[in-house]
């Protein structure tokens, strides 16, 4: 074997590690430690505030309270005041869902009539299968609004019965970053004593180049997702929907994920505005999408692509490998871990394995 088919395996087998390491770290050690991952982030973006209460003679332990009691405050308030709106509007629809489903026989009674004129027209040896499999579907679609009904009390009923570990990660996190922030400096130092020296600069560089690029890449997405729901709001409110805010918040979210988006929500509500008779709002709905998804398409790569610099097939593949693996919080770790990835090699910290 040559020394450079043995680089060649040692580097693999590097990468294979690594990989490994992470992938573990990701799967059960983030879930456990994320109280104190939260901490340390806060901790280090109010350092400087309590630098500069500690430099006009503040002691530093009530200057890291104050500031810690302000950043977690002002959290909880906006949490609170979304959960009291979207609470109040998810009141009201499951109150009126029971009425709802109660009379959707006679909503989708105009529905089946059509469809049964346009079967009775087609040739005979068809009209048994696509009458069977119009039963089939409007039954089932009949069933949809008492299975989403189960599934919010079902939902609703879990997050009441997880108020005591959201209780205690939130006091976790609140006297974590207090912990940290009186002593930052200590703590700081102390992590690094664990690098060799050699290290120190490229850490800090790669820490600083990590750090700014998911600072743009999670401001570009927070602005998207308010664009989206203030869009929807206004045009669901214009439209006369019940329950603007709590539909605008669910498609925002829904559009947030990649290849969904708005139209995954509206479209297949506009069809069904449509196929029983409510054409106006049916068709409204279909240009309120449109709307929604040509200003997305305009503003989105400014918004994400400038600021990351990752191409769009590689953002994308690395958030579908990154769902299949983890879930949900994969689509965001796995192309920060990317991003990482890319920075460190361009800086000459990784090479390539088949140089």
């Amino acid at each position: 074997m040559t020394e450079k088919q043995k680089k060649l395996i040692f580097r693999l087998a590097t990468a294979a590690g690594v990989i490994f390491l992470l992938w573990v770290l990701v799967k059960y050690g983030l879930p456990l430690l994320m109280p104190f991952v939260i901490a340390l982030l806060v901790a280090r973006g109010q350092e400087k505030a309590v630098g500069w209460l500690t430099r006009r003679r503040w002691n530093r332990a009530l200057a890291a309270a104050l500031c810690t009691l302000a950043v977690y405050g002002a959290a909880l308030c906006l949490a609170a005041l979304i959960v009291w709106r979207v609470g109040f509007e998810l009141s009201g629809l499951l109150t009126r869902l029971p009425t709802v489903i109660a009379s959707l026989p006679d909503t989708t009674s105009g529905l089946q009539e059509t469809l049964r004129h346009f079967i009775a027209s087609t040739p005979p040896e068809l009209q048994s299968f696509l009458s069977n499999t119009m039963d089939r579907l409007i039954n089932e679609g009949v069933s949809v609004p008492q299975e989403v009904y189960s599934r919010l009390l079902g939902a609703l009923s879990g997050a009441a019965g997880s108020l005591p570990s959201i209780f205690l990660f939130i006091v976790t996190s609140v006297l974590s970053t207090f912990f940290l922030s009186a002593d930052f400096g200590t703590v700081m130092a102390f992590i690094k004593r664990q690098f060799p020296e050699k290290w120190h600069e490229k850490l800090l560089r790669t820490k600083d180049g990590l750090s700014k690029t998911l600072a743009k890449w999670l401001r570009a997405q927070l602005m998207l997702m308010g664009i989206t729901f203030l869009e929807l709001t206004l045009g669901l409110f214009v439209l006369g929907i019940d329950y603007p805010v709590l539909f605008a918040a669910l498609i925002a979210l829904v559009d947030a994920l990649p290849i969904l988006g708005s139209g995954t929500v509206l479209i297949p509500w506009a069809a069904f505005l449509l196929l029983t008779g409510q054409t106006r709002l049916g068709v409204s709905l279909i240009i309120l999408y449109g709307a929604v998804s040509i200003i997305r398409g305009v503003i989105e790569p400014k918004f994400v692509g400038s600021q990351i610099g990752l191409h769009p097939l590689a953002t994308l593949l690395s958030m579908y490998v990154g769902f299949c693996t983890f879930g949900l919080p994969g689509m965001i770790i796995l192309p920060i871990i990317l991003i990482t990835l890319l920075q460190l090699n361009s800086w000459g910290y990784i090479a390539p394995a088949f140089k």
